[in-house]
């Protein structure tokens, strides 16, 4: 006690304070001699102190916290708040609204160095650390299906994509090659069904979504499943070869192309035009090239 007051709970920057003075002071932690600094004159942020409880993803951009102090990053703030009960995790407390940044922590952040939360080596101040996040090979994305929870890598997506949980879900091609009937038999891929998975040789694996005929048009959204976005050409033509269109293009999010209402479609051909590109056997050829793309933040 002090004096009439009662020191109820820890200040959450405690523990943070008394680390750094440790490292300032030459003492170094088992996880500062793990990750070694370019810059000996810049202090590493401990993950103990600095991961967000929640998600555990490193608190370097904007820190909110409950009235009681616990802290937690805008992401999980975010899902906290969406939906009932909005009850702090850590405590149990209803979440304040509107939520309660921790300005002086954000500050206290800025000034330190981070190491990459999912291990790939790359250190950054905060501020690089964020932009790092949306990039990262090593970053788990969630599975591109609506019906599933799955987070994992994105070179581990397209195995992921093609187990037996996804059977049902998807059509997962060996190639970027497609060759489909025009009718809407079974193995008609150009119909509306479930999305087709292409995989990009030195890429991570594309979506077909929302594939369909309306108003005289077949269309479809190409899209990305992580922040790099890929520049795409399809060659349209038949089997055996009667002609052929090619369409460019950029593709897009998935999250994009499911939240997005009426957004435009990036693949579009007049029916009319697949007719006249049919081949012999009534069967229509996609040949997607992907070459190359730009990140998207």
């Amino acid at each position: 006690e002090l004096g009439p007051f009662r020191l109820v709970q820890p200040f959450v920057g405690a523990s943070i304070v008394a680390n750094m003075g440790k490292r300032a002071s030459g003492e170094q932690s088992g996880k500062d001699k793990k990750h070694k600094l370019a810059d000996p004159d810049q202090k590493l942020a401990d993950p103990d102190d600095w991961d967000c409880p929640i998600c555990s993803v490193s608190l370097t951009g904007r820190i909110f916290q409950c009235a009681q102090g616990h802290h937690l990053c805008q992401e999980c703030l975010d899902k906290v708040t969406s939906t009932p009960p909005r009850k702090c995790p850590s405590c149990s407390q209803d979440m304040p609204s509107p939520a309660i940044r921790n300005l002086a922590l954000e500050k206290l952040a800025s000034k330190l160095t981070f190491a990459c939360t999912w291990g790939c080596g790359f250190q950054g101040l905060a501020e690089g650390i964020e932009k790092h996040k949306g990039t990262c090979s090593l970053r788990p994305l969630p599975c591109p299906l609506e019906s599933c929870t799955h987070k994992c890598k994105a070179t581990e997506m397209l195995e992921h994509l093609s187990s037996q949980q996804h059977a049902n879900d998807c059509a997962v091609f060996k190639t970027c090659v497609l060759v489909s009937p025009w009718g809407n038999g079974s193995d008609a891929v150009l119909k509306q069904g479930k999305p087709v998975v292409l995989p990009v040789p030195g890429q991570d694996p594309v979506l077909l979504l929302d594939r369909q005929r309306k108003d005289g048009f077949w269309q479809c959204h190409v899209c990305h499943i992580t922040p790099s976005q890929l520049k795409f050409t399809a060659n349209i033509g038949s089997r055996p070869a009667r002609g052929q269109v090619s369409i460019t293009g950029l593709t897009t999010s998935v999250q994009h192309a499911r939240n997005t209402v009426d957004l435009e479609h990036n693949l579009v051909l007049h029916s009319r035009q697949f007719k006249h590109l049919l081949g012999e056997d009534g069967c229509i050829k996609l040949d997607f090239k992907f070459v190359g793309g730009v990140q998207v933040l």
